[in-house]
């Protein structure tokens, strides 16, 4: 099914339709050519929610997926991403989606870290969805104190407005917000302690920031 952008104004900030599907059982979320589901996974990270409908089998859910980039490829936004002081260089779990097909679990295609003081540190995985051209990417970030074990002290809403203040300008690109993801809500609220609005106790509005670069 093709999908048609809707476009919605709210302030400067332009809408992307957003159309929840299911395939085989998954639950997953649709922005623009890009099928996926909601949250990164990660069977052993136990800071993670336990998510038993996995076509391929018990795992949990980590990070809310809160952003894409049409366009490029995981290669062309890392670079970017470094461009704005990000590095490679860092420890972090490796994450697996499911896009289009759900029995097919894909390890990020790169994770990238910036440092925000002592001990903190913003951190982005990034996968460039198979099979789709034009590419297009998306990512999850979060920010983190790693001191001892990475813990997660800053609301998604606060580390995805982070990425969108430094590539949403005139010379890298622009951003629009997509509508709400409807199957990353639907798991929000029916998991305990979630709610539409937060997810493992921070904000976290079920939109993502679409990130068109130049």
């Amino acid at each position: 099914m093709k999908l048609r952008p809707v476009v919605l104004v709210v302030g400067l900030v332009v809408a992307w339709s957003v159309v929840g599907a299911q395939a085989a059982g998954a639950q997953s979320d649709v922005v623009g050519t890009a099928t996926f589901h909601p949250f990164t996974m990660d069977s052993t990270n136990t800071t993670c929610v336990p998510w038993a409908n996995e076509p391929s089998g018990p795992t949990r859910n980590c990070d809310p997926v809160d952003l894409v980039f049409p366009g490029k490829t995981w290669q062309q936004v890392q670079t970017i991403l470094k461009g704005r002081g990000w590095t490679t260089f860092g420890s972090g779990s490796t994450q697996v989606l499911h896009f289009a097909d759900p029995l097919v679990l894909v390890t990020q295609s790169t994770q990238l870290f910036r440092s925000d003081g002592f001990f903190e540190r913003y951190h982005v995985r990034l996968w460039q969805v198979p099979g789709v051209n034009p590419p297009i990417v998306v990512g999850a970030v979060h920010h983190e104190r790693t001191l001892g074990n990475d813990t997660i002290d800053k609301s998604w809403e606060a580390s995805e407005a982070f990425v969108a203040s430094q590539l949403c300008t005139a010379a890298l690109g622009s951003c629009s917000t997509s509508a709400v993801l409807a199957q990353q809500a639907a798991i929000q609220t029916s998991t305990a302690g979630g709610t539409l609005t937060s997810w493992r106790g921070w904000a976290n509005d079920a939109r993502a920031t679409v990130i068109t670069l130049k």
